[in-house]
């Protein structure tokens, strides 16, 4: 039984990380349709990712240098994809956004829920 449910879990991280990558593309996507001159466009549409992805790799990707706990890695990761959701509605992508908000979290709850029942099951 475990190895349908390390499979579930697999594919549901692989998941998270396709919401990760479209989340830097929804920032990416919000700085080019700001109502801006152009080279602040191009200084947002670049930058506020590689802030974020920076960010994301110091605390909170799985390998972090600065590993924080449980709970302020929740709050840091619900502050990102909902800041990337604000971000697909703010340029007029609100079906996508609410879309993105959906796979987040069932991808998450998913992936939770199946950490516990592998650790039940194995310890």
């Amino acid at each position: 039984m475990a190895g349908p449910i390390m499979a579930a879990k697999g594919f549901f991280l692989g998941v998270i990380f396709l919401c990760e990558l479209a989340a830097l593309a929804a920032y990416g996507y919000w700085g080019l349709k700001l109502p801006a001159p152009l080279l602040v466009k191009g200084a947002v549409m670049l930058g506020l990712p590689i802030a974020v992805a920076l960010v994301w790799g110091l605390f909170l990707a799985p390998k972090a240098s600065y590993p924080v706990s449980p709970v302020l890695g929740l709050s840091m990761k619900t502050l990102v994809f909902g800041f990337a959701a604000m971000a697909l509605h703010a340029a007029g992508k609100s079906r996508l956004a609410a879309a993105f908000v959906a796979c987040a979290v069932i991808a998450h709850a998913a992936e939770y829920v199946l950490e516990r029942v592998q650790g039940s099951r194995i310890g």
